[in-house]
């Protein structure tokens, strides 16, 4: 049997979740949401962690100024500064600390550096790791007098190198676009925003009106259908007028138009077999030129906490003797290359006895395919190899992690530019263009993330993107109405 709507939605994550509640809103009901997990919110997941709740994916609201989360979620008190507590430890691999005012003035002139290229004349051709290293090395130049604390500021960047992926969401800054990255726009305020203990997840109720009045509930779930896996869109309409979706399950659904809300990694790995026919080659440039990265945590509880209340956390550099000896020591085959790349543990806001460990790119997703014990054993090491002379640490009590580039439906964690978007000339606002049918009809709708020009990679990018197409679909519909009453 086959469904038909107006317009189907595939998928219901943020952009998705914003879209359905921005059409009923407009009085728009003739469609349906499609979600291949069987959960809604995407890269929003919020889980029980034994008595914590945490999120494994989106976790901070991002600003507040022109932030479209922040403005929805401030009138209900449940957004306070994850700041949790004064100081910042930094770690050495040889269990040593590394000096706290060489660290407090290395961290300056990064984040320095980061803001004097947003303002510079940019080349196309010039990546962000090649700025940061160069500007970098001038100050080193200029400022270190000995060999030991030139080791330690050329050791510190690479820490910093790490840190900043998790931002950015690439595997490298030397992949990563400096002319791209400068078309990132952040909301003025606090950019790292902690939700009081109800978790990213409390946004879609917020969209779904489910709180704080019930009774002014948008009936959105009847319309979201899940488990429902798209795996053929045929969109160029057939005798009927109507696009065809299959769905792994054998379901069908015929729409006039569908808008795709899906993550850019799974567009760059089905964008080949999912349409029929394929897409514009204009619009498969963009897909293969905008870039999608793998920024994954680990969370680990403990029945303890056994590190200061005043401290935020702890950063893990590693020396250049320590990162080539570690390497030596690997095996081919050895499942503990990921380590490296863990560039620290930090408090979890709100979450007593949780700290949060975060590891990008191809270490993040090798760490995917580690049981949890493997993890466990090699969070364990790190902790005592960095911190084991200074504290008594106690046995890990419970693990969890993300895994968002193994996972099918998504393929990744969030956009960023690349140098191949520079070659290939791909901008969010290309994936953001609908494609017309024969007909000159816009039949295929894109929102998500790496659609917005400026917010790509946050969850108010994605929302925001969600209602330009529920604004875009629904006048559409507006116009089509007011020509047959003509």
């Amino acid at each position: 049997m086959t469904s038909h709507y107006k317009v189907v939605v595939v998928g219901a994550g943020a952009a998705g979740i914003a879209a359905g509640t921005k059409l009923l809103e407009k009085g728009f009901t003739d469609f349906v949401i499609l979600e291949s997990e069987f959960r809604i919110g995407g890269r929003i997941h919020t889980v029980a962690f034994n008595d914590n709740l945490v999120d494994l994916g989106a976790q901070y609201c991002h600003g507040q100024t022109g932030n479209v989360v922040y403005e929805m979620a401030s009138p209900f008190n449940i957004l306070e500064s994850s700041v949790t507590g004064t100081n910042m430890g930094f770690a050495l691999s040889n269990g040593e600390e590394f000096p706290r005012e060489l660290a407090e003035g290395m961290m300056t002139v990064c984040l320095e550096i980061m803001e004097e290229s947003k303002t510079q004349n940019i080349s196309p051709n010039e990546c962000l790791g090649q700025y940061m290293t160069s500007q970098f090395g001038k100050y080193v130049d200029a400022d270190c007098k000995t060999q030991k604390q030139r080791d330690l500021c050329w050791s510190f960047l690479d820490w910093f190198h790490r840190f900043e992926n998790a931002s950015d969401g690439s595997d490298s800054w030397f992949e990563t676009s400096l002319l791209g990255n400068s078309e990132y726009r952040e909301c003025e305020g606090d950019l790292t925003l902690s939700w009081k203990n109800v978790g990213f997840k409390r946004i879609l109720d917020i969209m779904m009106r489910r709180c704080p009045n019930p009774a002014m509930l948008i009936r959105l779930e009847p319309k979201i259908h899940l488990g429902k896996e798209v795996t053929k869109i045929q969109w160029e309409c057939n005798s009927s007028g109507h696009i065809l979706l299959h769905c792994l399950d054998g379901s069908k659904y015929t729409a006039e138009k569908v808008l795709l809300t899906v993550s850019l990694g799974v567009l760059k790995e089905q964008s080949g077999h999912l349409f029929e026919p394929e897409l514009p080659e204009a619009k498969l440039t963009v897909i293969r030129g905008l870039s999608m990265g793998t920024v994954n945590k680990i969370l680990l509880k403990f029945t303890e906490i056994w590190w200061p209340k005043d401290i935020a956390g702890f950063s893990f550099i590693w020396t250049q003797a320590d990162t080539a000896e570690f390497k030596e020591n690997l095996s081919e085959d050895s499942n503990k290359k990921w380590l490296l790349d863990v560039f620290g543990f930090y408090q979890y806001h709100s979450q007593p006895g949780v700290l949060c460990g975060w590891v990008v790119g191809e270490s993040a997703r090798i760490m995917e395919n580690c049981t949890i014990d493997v993890i466990k054993a090699g969070c364990q090491e790190l902790l005592e190899r960095f911190l084991g002379d200074t504290y008594q640490i106690p046995l890990i009590h419970s693990l969890i992690r993300s895994s968002w580039y193994s996972n099918r439906n998504f393929r990744g964690s969030y956009s960023f530019r690349s140098m191949e978007s520079e070659q290939l000339g791909a901008k969010a606002t290309g994936l953001a263009e609908p494609v017309l049918n024969s007909k000159n009809e816009e039949v295929l709708l894109f929102a998500g993330e790496a659609t917005h020009e400026h917010f790509f990679s946050t969850v108010h990018g994605a929302i925001e993107s969600g209602w330009r197409e529920a604004n875009r679909i629904t006048e559409h519909y507006k116009s089509e109405t007011e020509v047959e009453n003509i």
